[in-house]
């Protein structure tokens, strides 16, 4: 897949004088758009361990409607949704002694489960947090989850989308992978909006004759294909970021030599117990990757809470949040 590796466009901060126009897709990209397009009609599920079926939401729906009831019979349900609208700036520092010392304090945000048309106003409580980053971020990702059905139409969330991109600065660009409530139809007007869509794409960035490189991947909780396997196994040999929906590429990722995955999904649990201990998780890598710092063999991962709500716009032990990586070179 060496079409699908490129350059990052030139720095951005994301208003509305710097908007890109909309360019077709190529070849490659447009195979992945028709794929993903089938699996969104068939309502299929599609996941790297092969399984592939019909999605049924209609008991999680019925136990939706039922826990929400009962949240509200013991005056809990106040709580839980000023818990859910509370979106914190995380800030973390993570140590690699294989980063090129150029890249010494890269800056990564990562934004990721919105839901921006479940929660009304909740894009004012995201741009809030993102306003706390001092100064620019070299990189910002969202991977994914940017409305709240499957079904529905999705340009309700452009308008709250745009609030927050208002607030973000980058030396880098800002970039985009779909998650399992997303649909390919997005792309373009993502791209409108500043926004590059990675669908199985890997993007170098060069500093001082030094590089690394990030890939994003399509969604592999309902939409896996060979591309998302594919543009792990052809990436170059640089260091280098997977930026994924869900943490399910986890062992893939690492095997290809990948040094962070960064991903969303569970929600941190979003309903958690004392201690926040995921209640559900929703997704197959396990639950010691499905929130939080996690680390895999040489690659360290993080499963990032999200910033919106899905079902129930509660939180209880778990914080909505974005997250701004520093990447250090770690000194022997």
């Amino acid at each position: 897949m060496d079409a699908m590796t490129s350059k990052p466009s030139e720095p951005s901060s994301y208003s509305q004088s710097d908007i890109p126009a909309a360019t077709p897709l190529p070849t490659q990209r447009m195979l992945w758009a028709t794929k993903r397009a089938a699996l969104e009609a068939l309502s299929a599920k599609s996941q790297p361990a092969g399984a592939s079926f019909r999605r049924r939401w209609e008991l999680f729906e019925q136990l939706t409607i039922l826990a929400g009831f009962f949240l509200r019979v013991f005056g809990l349900f106040g709580r839980g949704k000023r818990n859910a609208q509370n979106v914190r700036l995380k800030e973390i520092t993570l140590e690699f002694d294989d980063l090129p010392s150029a890249f010494d304090g890269y800056r990564v945000l990562h934004l990721t489960d919105l839901h921006l048309d479940f929660t009304p106003g909740i894009e004012h409580s995201i741009a809030t947090a993102v306003k706390q980053i001092k100064g620019k971020v070299d990189l910002a990702i969202f991977t994914g989850d940017f409305r709240e059905k499957i079904y529905n139409g999705y340009r309700q969330i452009l308008a709250p989308l745009k609030t927050i991109l208002n607030e973000i600065q980058t030396v880098d660009g800002c970039y985009a992978t779909l998650g399992n409530h997303d649909t390919v139809n997005m792309v373009n007007d993502f791209q409108n909006l500043g926004i590059r869509v990675l669908a199985n794409e890997t993007v170098e960035v060069e500093r001082q004759k030094q590089k690394i490189a990030f890939t994003g991947v399509d969604d592999v909780h309902y939409y896996y294909t060979e591309y998302a396997l594919e543009a792990l196994e052809t990436s170059p040999k640089l260091f280098k970021m997977a930026f994924v929906h869900s943490a399910e590429m986890y062992a893939m990722a690492e095997a290809n030599h990948y040094r962070l995955y960064l991903a969303g999904h569970t929600h941190g649990g979003q309903i958690c117990l004392p201690g926040g201990y995921p209640i559900f998780t929703h997704h197959t890598a396990g639950r010691s990757r499905a929130r939080g710092l996690w680390k895999h063999k040489q690659m360290i991962g993080y499963t990032s809470s999200g910033a919106g709500t899905i079902a129930l716009p509660v939180r209880y032990f778990s914080e909505s949040e974005v997250t701004v990586f520093t990447l250090k070179t770690k000194r022997s």
